[in-house]
């Protein structure tokens, strides 16, 4: 059936159907003839396996007034979206008269009557009067009002709108995204104060507990350090933090804070020389020297262990060659321990006279303490008043004298 035979078949049928509807179908099936078939043009070709389906529906808006059932789509119930006719008078969404052709057969959803895709036609005329109705703006809390035609850029631009999040995907209005995106998003971008690297808000937690450069407070002396820092101020500086004794690998099992090591190596200067003494001796006795080497075998049952009150450390077991390097360490050790000995000699011996001569002078202070009180006790007591009375002015003109004499003038 050609355009123009549908065109005078719904002539036929103009006293039924709505006289406006009738007289643009009239004209468009006239006026559109070449249009339809035209591959330019959106509208069905003469080739429908060369047609794109278009999935958008009528427009879901709520029209203020509302919307006239002329306007209506009997498919999908809205606001007719770029509105096809066919040739019986009906009008449907381009999307959803095409998809009903295609699932449900070449028929009117309406009438059941035959209709192809290439008897569709555009109705520009309903398509003009719909863009120009009134809507309201979708977004809640809005009250914006304006023509369907200028919905999408009124929408595009409400501070009432619904907006997502690029960096955290929740929605929210536009006028509060700004505000969200810099001080509330938790993917939003912060800096790291102390190394100013940068990572998403929520990282910041846990990139502060890990940041290299971040200040921390030492357990110990509570010194605030860069946390990089930390690890050299435990091994080497903090004056509070607990370490082993220097001579450990010798059996000195002591463990004191570092500001009293030099005391502890000074009072148990004889025992870590025992300890090295003994340790190696058994270093000793368990190799040959290299120069004695020469045609013997090695035997692992010739080594004897070291005593079990005294382990040898596993990092004084080495190789024959490294073993004379390790003893003649551990003579200079030993002699600059000696040394230290004949020090510490020297000032006990020192420290002694001085304690003899101090008990000399503190039993002739005794003695005369003795003496003092013996004086004190008979007639030194009132020769000592008397010394009092004479150097106090207000006790020179009493009437009597010290211990009960008369009053008499004494220059």
């Amino acid at each position: 059936m050609s355009l123009v035979n549908s065109g005078a078949s719904y002539e036929g049928r103009w006293d039924s159907d709505d006289a406006c509807c009738g007289a643009t179908a009239g004209a468009c099936a006239l006026n559109t003839k070449e249009d339809v078939f035209s591959p330019s043009v959106e509208t069905p070709g003469i080739n429908p396996s060369s047609l794109v389906m278009e999935e958008t529906q009528g427009y879901d808006v709520e029209f203020d007034p509302p919307l006239e059932s002329k306007y209506e789509c009997p498919i999908c119930l809205m606001a007719l979206r770029e509105p096809l006719q066919t040739p019986c008078g009906h009008r449907f969404c381009k999307a959803c008269i095409i998809k009903s052709i295609r699932d449900a057969g070449p028929k009117c959803p309406v009438d059941n009557d035959l209709l192809l895709e290439n008897q569709l036609f555009p109705d520009n005329f309903a398509k003009r009067e719909i863009l120009s109705l009134t809507v309201k703006c979708p977004s809640q809390d809005c009250a914006g009002r304006m023509e369907l035609r200028n919905l999408e850029h009124h929408v595009a631009a409400c501070a009432f709108a619904s907006v997502e999040c690029k960096l955290c995907q929740q929605a929210f209005k536009r006028s509060q995204l700004q505000r969200h995106v810099e001080d509330e998003c938790p993917r939003r971008l912060v800096s790291c104060e102390n190394c100013l690297t940068e990572m998403p808000y929520e990282e910041r937690t846990r990139h502060d507990q890990t940041c290299p450069l971040a200040y921390v407070t030492c357990e110990y002396c509570q010194t605030d350090l860069a946390r990089k820092q930390m690890a050299d101020h435990y091994d080497m500086d903090c004056y509070k933090a607990p370490i082993p004794c220097t001579y450990s690998h010798f059996g000195c099992k002591e463990k004191m804070q570092r500001n009293d090591l030099a005391r502890h190596l000074q009072e148990f200067t004889q025992a870590h020389m025992r300890m090295m003494a003994q340790t190696l001796r058994s270093v000793s006795s368990s190799f040959t020297p290299i120069s004695n080497m020469a045609g013997v075998s090695l035997d692992p049952n010739q080594f004897e262990p070291a005593p079990s009150s005294f382990p040898v450390p596993s990092s004084l077991i080495s190789t024959p060659h490294d073993s004379s390097q390790q003893i003649q360490s551990m003579k200079e050790t030993i002699e600059q321990l000696e040394g230290r000995l004949v020090i510490q000699d020297h000032q006990i011996r020192e420290l002694i006279a001085k304690m003899e001569t101090q008990t000399v002078v503190v039993m002739d202070l005794k003695h005369t303490v003795r003496v003092l009180e013996d004086k004190l006790g008979g007639g030194g007591s009132a020769a000592v008043q008397w010394h009092l009375h004479m150097e106090d002015p207000q006790l020179q003109h009493s009437p009597k004298e010290p211990g009960g004499g008369a009053a008499g003038g004494h220059p």
